[in-house]
């Protein structure tokens, strides 16, 4: 099991930080190995090294076994293309479903497309939170959207539709995810900068913040715990709600997008057509 993890001099006084600033000038990206992982980390993080599965590959699980003797194998439906509402906003970017309601942005459009789940309807009011809005995500009430060109994350009341806060970001938000614990948000560093994630409040009072030197691909929330894609990076990085990282996940590629459900945490590597899935309680 993880030992007790070490806080670290960060950008706010007491704030964690998993490595030092990155050195002023473009940041140099470099593939991920296990020992460049561990240097990131916290010496209390463990290191996960997980294989990704690919179009044809044996399935591991005893989903692919033949039934008992006596028992008859019953086909599985088969998948078909669900309904399908045109248009919505212009080239969506990024959906959330929360409350019942299915709330999709598009960069170019000022309001959040608010959709009823169960009649693919759509539902006034839609919500107005700014051109340029590049990432969404949604619990406890109440949608977040990232609007990178206003440096601000608003909340949206999923009950009335209403703006209920702009949060002021300090660097460029560019990646949201929610849930109980809050909001985290990943803030891009300019040139020579790292990256930062954000954790506020569901009232948008700043906790704590954490440098992520590599970039930022892709973040999202489960098992109690904030995960992140390294940018041009063979990793994945799991923190804790205080930020202090708790564990690492070496891939065989890099991740494009996560997403957590069914008790596990899922990558997507499209370098190689596959997906990774994780275990978090396993380790494996």
């Amino acid at each position: 099991a993880p030992a007790t993890d070490a806080t670290l001099p960060g950008l706010l006084d007491g704030a964690p930080t998993i490595s030092s600033r990155a050195t002023a000038g473009s940041r140099r990206r470099r593939r991920l190995a296990a020992g460049a992982v561990l240097t990131l980390l916290a010496a209390a993080a463990t290191t996960v090294v997980l294989v990704a599965v690919r179009p044809g590959d044996r399935p591991t699980s005893d989903a692919g076994q033949a039934p008992p003797s006596g028992q008859r194998q019953t086909p599985a439906a088969a998948p078909r293309v669900g309904e399908t509402l045109r248009p919505v906003g212009f080239r969506p970017r990024d959906i959330a479903v929360v409350d019942g309601d299915v709330w999709v942005i598009s960069a170019t459009r000022k309001r959040i497309e608010r959709i009823r789940a169960s009649t693919m309807r759509h539902r006034d009011p839609q919500p107005s939170v700014g051109r340029g809005a590049v990432s969404v995500a949604g619990s406890g009430g109440a949608v977040w959207a990232a609007i990178p060109r206003e440096g601000r994350v608003v909340k949206v009341d999923t009950r009335s539709g209403r703006v209920l806060r702009r949060v002021p970001v300090p660097v460029t938000p560019v990646l949201v995810a929610a849930g109980a614990g809050g909001l985290w948000v990943a803030g891009r560093g300019a040139d020579g900068t790292p990256d930062v994630i954000f954790h506020f409040d569901l009232a948008g009072r700043l906790l704590r913040q954490v440098e992520v030197p590599n970039g930022v691909k892709a973040m999202t929330r489960g098992g109690n715990r904030l995960w992140v894609a390294l940018d041009d990076e063979w990793g994945i990085l799991g923190f804790g709600g205080n930020l202090r990282t708790r564990e690492s996940v070496v891939l065989t590629g890099e991740a494009t997008e996560l997403d957590y459900g069914a008790g596990y945490l899922w990558a997507s590597q499209s370098a190689d057509d596959s997906i990774t899935r994780y275990d978090p309680r396993r380790k494996l």
